[in-house]
């Protein structure tokens, strides 16, 4: 196992992350779809104030301490990967209609991609021919662990967790809270 300079955030960050799918499916299945869909948007709205707030530079004490203690260095504004990650969630809670299919994709979103970044930090040693910043240790784990949507929509899962796992190892230049809800959405939209 390797040690990366500023690797306890990133777990960190990646433990939230399917924390907040495991959240996220629990009020899917409490409420129906459309409370859901208005929780989400109620969320939207809100933290982009909380964004637009430590972007004037005020103190917003729970959003500085997940701020300092979670936020890539590199993040484009505060809340940059959580407001894609909210933004993809409602996506998918939009545009289908069965809650199985949200879960599922919530899965690959929330869990495949934050096990496949806790992977990739501590294991990933062969990188991807076609992007180094990716391993295939990493990309192994997203699909293994997006197979958890089995639960949700059975042997589609199998279909959902190697398209998103190779979209996901893609360098392109959106963030991934967006480009793996993307290709869910069509995914289980489609099929």
């Amino acid at each position: 196992m390797k040690f990366i300079k500023g690797a306890d955030r990133e777990l960190g960050r990646q433990l939230i992350h399917a924390i907040v799918a495991v959240i996220l499916i629990g009020l899917l299945f409490s409420l129906d779809r459309y409370k859901f869909m208005v929780l989400l948007f109620f969320g939207i709205l809100f933290g982009s104030l909380i964004i637009n707030w430590k972007s004037l530079g005020s103190r917003v004490p729970i959003a500085d301490w997940f701020h300092y203690r979670f936020e890539r260095p590199d993040a484009r504004f505060p809340g940059y990967g959580s407001a894609w990650y909210a933004i993809g969630v409602l996506l998918m809670a939009v545009f289908l209609a069965d809650v199985s299919k949200i879960a599922a994709g919530i899965v690959v979103l929330g869990i495949g991609d934050a096990v496949s970044t806790i992977i990739g930090l501590l294991y990933g040693k062969n990188k991807l021919f076609y992007n180094p910043k990716k391993s295939v240790e990493g990309t192994l784990a997203f699909f293994a662990a997006s197979l958890v949507s089995y639960l949700f929509i059975g042997p589609l899962s199998l279909v959902l967790a190697a398209i998103s796992a190779l979209v996901e190892s893609l360098p392109v230049p959106l963030d991934d809270n967006l480009t793996i809800p993307l290709i869910a959405t069509a995914i289980l939209y489609l099929i």
